[in-house]
């Protein structure tokens, strides 16, 4: 054990508060404005094959995604923050597609794609050419669970 480990104490332990944005934070951010501040590739686990088939007895493969994050959210000068006092920073996934014959991943440009959509929105080609771009947000409601989020207007 560490002594930062043996320096706890119980009577001293404090309440965290959950994670996340309150209804009230989501309303704030709907039709705010941020600046793209990253655009990274991370690994995202799937149920769904190159081909677009569901995968069989609920199985899933780990597919590279690209993640756009933007920087701090402002309201009327007002630096957002969360619950637990951090800057509140908007993140959108996107998915990528395994070329047929290369076997290299990439972006889809069909027109229906979300990619192609942000793209077309701030007047780029790639993910590179985002960062630095101004994206509007939108409160919105997730079709399978309801549940609310905020995510970039496209």
């Amino acid at each position: 054990m560490s002594n930062e480990e043996l320096s706890v104490n119980v009577n001293d332990l404090v309440a965290i508060p959950k994670a996340g944005m309150s209804e009230d934070l989501k309303e704030r951010c709907d039709g705010a404005r941020a600046t793209i501040q990253s655009c990274v590739t991370e690994m995202s686990e799937t149920r769904w094959d190159s081909k677009g088939q569901e995968l069989p007895d609920d199985q899933t493969e780990q597919v590279p995604i690209v993640v756009v994050e933007t920087g701090p959210v402002l309201v009327d000068g007002e630096l957002l923050k969360d619950e637990l006092g951090q800057d509140v920073t908007i993140k959108e996934r996107f998915n990528l597609k395994k070329h047929p014959t290369t076997g290299k991943w990439g972006v889809s440009l069909h027109e229906k794609s979300k990619s192609a959509k942000l793209f077309s929105k701030l007047k780029v080609n790639s993910f590179p050419e985002c960062v630095g771009k101004e994206i509007i947000l939108l409160k919105k409601t997730a079709l399978t669970s309801g549940r609310t989020y905020v995510g970039f207007g496209i």
